[in-house]
Order: C-alpha cells, then sequence, then structure tokens
C-alpha cells in the first residue's frame, strides 16, 4: 500500500547535517547512536505541531499522543539490614578497618602495604565510602591515605586538630603527605572540644561515638581517635595506638558521660598489642568474653604482639591476629550471635561459646571461661558470648 505523500517521511540525503544539529562528530559512530540522532531530527526539528491537535505533527501520528502527563515518582530503594560487617583488612605492620552496613561504610586508617587495602575496597566496596577516620599521623595508620583518598570516592574524612584553634596551615600540610592533593571541604578537622561535646555520625544503624582525645599529648599515639561503634546494642571499640595513661582517661570519660563499656564484645586491641597497652584494668572494662582483632607484620622488629598483653587478652575471649589469619572479617547479626569469617577458614561460633580447635598458634589457648550447670536456664539475650 502506498502511503499518501503527505504521510511520507521524507529521506535525509546528508547525515552530517544531521550530526552538526546535534553537536557531533561528522565520523559516524554506530547505527544505534545514528538512529537515535535521525529520530531526534525528524520528530523535533523537521516535524511542526499541529495547532489543531498538540499530538498529531503535519506529516506524522504521535504514539503519545493518548498519554496524559504525570509527575515523576523518586522512590528509594529501601535496603534490609542483614547485619554489621567489620573487617581487619590485613596492611602488614599497619591497620586499616572497614565496617559495613544497610550498603554504606566507614574505614578506619589507611595502613601501609604498597596497594593491599585498595585492592581490597576495590573488589568489596561498589559505593561511596560515607566516613573516613585518620586515627593519629604515623606512617602505618596513614601510608596510603592519599592514594586512597584520591582513587575511591570519600564523602568526609575525619582528622584530629592538635592545633585546636584553626586547621592546620599550608606549610604544616607535609604531615600529611602531599595534602594539597586531597580536596579540603572532604576533610573535617576535628577538636578535643568536639569530642567533649559528644561528637558522632551513623553509617546504617552503627552509631560511631568519639571517646578520645580530650586533651592534646605530647606523645602522637595517645593522640589517637579512639571510637565506640554501637549496634544492636553491642559495643566495638577501635583504640588507636594509646597507651596505658589514656586508656585510664577513656574510662574516666565513658564513666562520666554514662556510656558503657561492658557491653563491648569486639576489640580492636590498641597499638598492635605492645606491652604499653590493653592493662588488665582496662580490659576488665569490657564483656566477660569479647574478641580481640590485632593487626600488625609477622616477625617485626617491634616485638608485636607482646607476650604477657596477649596472654592478658585471651583470658578474656579469641585472639585473631592478622598476620596469622590474612584479613579477617565478624558479622554481627540480631539474635543470630557474631561470625567470624577469615582468609585461612570460616569459623561460625554457636551460641554459647566453646574451645576452638584450631590450627592457628594465637587461638590454641582460647578457651570459654563462663561455665554453667544448666544450659536451659541460659538468657541468651543478655550472655555476651553470642
Amino acid at each position: 500500500m502506498q502511503l499518501k505523500k503527505e504521510w511520507q517521511i521524507p529521506k535525509i540525503k546528508n547525515y552530517i547535517n544531521v550530526h552538526f544539529i546535534k553537536g557531533q562528530n561528522n565520523k559516524i559512530k554506530d547505527l544505534e547512536e545514528e538512529s537515535e540522532i535521525i529520530s531526534d531530527y525528524l520528530s523535533l526539528k523537521y516535524y511542526n505541531k499541529d495547532k489543531a491537535n498538540p499530538f498529531l505533527f503535519k506529516n506524522i501520528l504521535s504514539p503519545f499522543r493518548n498519554l496524559t502527563s504525570y509527575k515523576k515518582i523518586d522512590r528509594k530503594r529501601k535496603i534490609n539490614d542483614t547485619g554489621c560487617k567489620i573487617t581487619a583488612i590485613d596492611c602488614g605492620q599497619g591497620e586499616s578497618f572497614l565496617i559495613e552496613n544497610k550498603g554504606e561504610y566507614a574505614l578506619i586508617d589507611f595502613g601501609k602495604d604498597k596497594g593491599n587495602i585498595a585492592r581490597y575496597l576495590k573488589t568489596y566496596v561498589k559505593k561511596p565510602i560515607k566516613f573516613a577516620i585518620l586515627t593519629h599521623l604515623h606512617d602505618d595508620h596513614m601510608g596510603d591515605f592519599v592514594d586512597i583518598v584520591k582513587n575511591f570516592n570519600i564523602n568526609q574524612i575525619f582528622l584530629l586538630n592538635s592545633r585546636n584553634e584553626k586547621p592546620p596551615k599550608q606549610k604544616e600540610f607535609i604531615k600529611y603527605q602531599n595534602y594539597e592533593e586531597i580536596r579540603c571541604d572532604k576533610i573535617n578537622f576535628i577538636t578535643t572540644q568536639d569530642i567533649l561535646n559528644g561528637l558522632s555520625f551513623n553509617v546504617g544503624n552503627v552509631e560511631f561515638k568519639f571517646l578520645s582525645p580530650i586533651e592534646i599529648s605530647d606523645k602522637e599515639n595517645d593522640n589517637s581517635l579512639v571510637l565506640l561503634a554501637t549496634y544492636q546494642n553491642k559495643n566495638f571499640i577501635f583504640l588507636g595506638d594509646v597507651g596505658f595513661a589514656t586508656e585510664r582517661k577513656i574510662s574516666k570519660f565513658c564513666e562520666k558521660n554514662n556510656i558503657d563499656l561492658s557491653k563491648t564484645v569486639v576489640v580492636k586491641v590498641a597499638h598492635h598489642c605492645s606491652k604499653y597497652s590493653s592493662s588488665e584494668t582496662f580490659l576488665n572494662e569490657f564483656a566477660d568474653n569479647f574478641y580481640s582483632i590485632i593487626s600488625c607484620a609477622k616477625e617485626n622488629i617491634y616485638g608485636h604482639p607482646d607476650k604477657k598483653t596477649l596472654e592478658r587478652l585471651k583470658k578474656h575471649g579469641p585472639v585473631y591476629c592478622t598476620y596469622e589469619e590474612g584479613n579477617i572479617t565478624l558479622t554481627i547479626k540480631k539474635e543470630k550471635g557474631i561470625s567470624v569469617n577469615t582468609e585461612r577458614e570460616s569459623y561460625n561460633l554457636p551460641r554459647i561459646r566453646k574451645s576452638l580447635n584450631r590450627k592457628s598458634s594465637s587461638q590454641e589457648s582460647n578457651k570459654i571461661h563462663r561455665e554453667t550447670n544448666n544450659i536451659g536456664e541460659i538468657d541468651l539475650d543478655n550472655f555476651i558470648a553470642i
């Protein structure tokens, strides 16, 4: 059937003119793009609407003539809470921890391992990191700081402003290793007064509070930003490289501000488990049984982990070391206890903790320290081991 002349679509002999209209290069890239450009040209440029009928063009009938306008509804995808994951990224003699909940991420410290942290983040983190925290300015915590900030999308970064007045001057940026390459508007320089005022932030359903420092120290380790994270009425604490003196200050600060450390079930051990941290008095502040995570290199020159400190930690529960286990991930789920997954093997701990028969030397002496005569009468909701 031959269409009437007025219904026939005229042929466009010169495609180059179409590309000029669209602002494209003269070279035709592919048929799909070319078809799209021609379609736009025919519908929007060549044809004019009929004044009598806005849906009827002079030479072609619009397929949308029966549609009415509507307001677009912006629907956000609901993300379920499947648990909180805490991953100690194996970065040798350094530290880097990734926390995930409801599709949001927090990164604590940047290690120094020639790209292992970056490779891990590239593999497992598919969204922007909501918050990143640099605990203090030592190379084993900030060695890959610039590379990671430049190559990954991070919304906000927290650093301690040890000057306590104004952000560091440009000449002081050398402490941050080529800081001028990083966007300044990403970085929040927090002060000790901010911490005293209760500075906090949320990642999913996990609330983070800053516990230290509340005063500037001459020792950079004691200026470490200490964070307490709370999820499902359970706490996990990240202690940076603080020593005995700062541990006492943290205890007093928590007591004064009604912060319950006895709910702490996961402890990022301070200062790579050195002999100058993790006093028995401080460890007794936490739950009866808790998980200890140590990040350090095997046979390092600092003698980490210290044997006596390690013995103190093992009295309170399982101890995991990155130099033996590789990447370590703890998953906390509501009413399902805590599961531990390492590069070596996965361990799903039962509701009532039992001794683990493992090859790792760091776990040989892990034993249950809470004994019960009647298992059926245990209050599982209040039993910290789950």
